[in-house]
């Protein structure tokens, strides 16, 4: 069902083509991401950073299946951290030159811990508190395990 909203979103995102008012009309993330030699960068988002500041100008890490993904040409759908935050994830490519490298990448994202933290308050199982709090912490948490970009 995940795969199938991120689908029904990236159609959203296409049609609007403005980060901001996507993101006020659904609630989900989204960017568009330009190669600039070999970084994608992001140069429209409403991802978050680590402390709610502007993410325009970031790149994506080099290391990353994301990155590697859109390197091959290919798009790129799973769970991932952005910035410390968990997000289920479509990064999609949007434009490419004529070696089929990616020139433009369109992204959008579910942030996990706003779906989670729902699902778990609106629950009505004695369980639903510890699992409301365990979500939250690890939305919350800038703890080092390591999240990509």
């Amino acid at each position: 069902m995940k795969k199938d909203t991120l689908l029904c979103l990236m159609k959203t995102l296409e049609e609007i083509q403005n980060v901001d008012k996507f993101t006020k009309k659904t609630g989900a993330v989204a960017a568009i991401l330009v190669r600039d030699g070999i970084d994608y960068k992001r140069v429209a988002s409403t991802i978050p950073g680590i402390h709610s500041e502007s993410t325009v100008d970031t790149v994506l890490d080099k290391t990353s299946p994301i990155y590697i993904a859109l390197k091959r040409g290919n798009k790129f759908i799973g769970k991932v951290y952005l910035f410390t935050r968990p997000y289920f994830v479509y990064y999609k490519p949007y434009f490419m030159d004529k070696n089929n490298s990616i020139i433009i990448a369109l992204f959008v994202g579910i942030p996990l811990c706003g779906v989670d933290c729902k699902l778990s308050h609106d629950s009505d199982s004695s369980d639903s508190k510890s699992t409301h709090s365990n979500s939250t912490s690890e939305c919350d948490s800038s703890d080092d395990r390591s999240r990509k970009r």
